[in-house]
């Protein structure tokens, strides 16, 4: 085998290492269990606060291996190099025909679904209280997350919560 050839198939193998990290790192299984784990005796605002701090903490660290990556020189956009296998297993392909003739899902919608799962597990001691069903306000609370844990000055997580359990208005003024 050439010099060339080899140095080619290096890259290819170096690729799939990348890629096999970067899958790790997006992994959203640990940040699911840790937040069916949180205490449904505890309030609400509690509960929610934990989801938010476990949840930020995952993407920081999807973050940072992106960065370190980034930063080596191995993340980089578009496709692998020419000849690098490929697991077709995966469900990344929403266009695709899946079981029954239905478009699969992506791995991003499968693991947002999953997680939406979770979160309505924490709303759903206070359903009787809450003015919409845990399925809607899981939701809106799982893109009020993604959305607030971005800018310069994010909401800590104690201000999202309130902000979403309470409103922007103060006590007693009118909308």
């Amino acid at each position: 085998m050439s010099l060339p050839q080899q140095r080619y198939l290096h890259a290819g193998a170096a690729w799939l290492r990348v890629t096999e990290c970067m899958a790790e790192a997006l992994r959203p299984d640990d940040m699911l269990a840790h937040v069916a784990a949180i205490s449904r005796t505890l309030p609400l605002a509690e509960r929610l606060i934990e989801a938010v701090e476990v949840m930020r903490g995952h993407v920081a660290r999807m973050g940072a291996v992106a960065g370190a990556m980034a930063v080596s020189g191995h993340l980089q956009r578009g496709a692998p190099p020419r000849g690098t296998p490929r697991d077709d297993t995966s469900t990344e392909n929403p266009g695709e025909a899946g079981e029954k003739g239905r478009p699969s899902v992506s791995g991003r919608e499968a693991a947002m679904d999953t997680a939406r799962e979770v979160l309505t597990g924490l709303f759903e001691p206070d359903r009787d209280r809450l003015r919409l069903p845990p399925e809607r306000l899981a939701d809106a609370f799982q893109l009020l997350v993604q959305a607030a844990g971005r800018g310069p000055a994010p909401l800590t997580a104690a201000e999202l919560v309130d902000l979403f359990l309470h409103g922007a208005m103060r006590d007693g003024a009118a909308g």
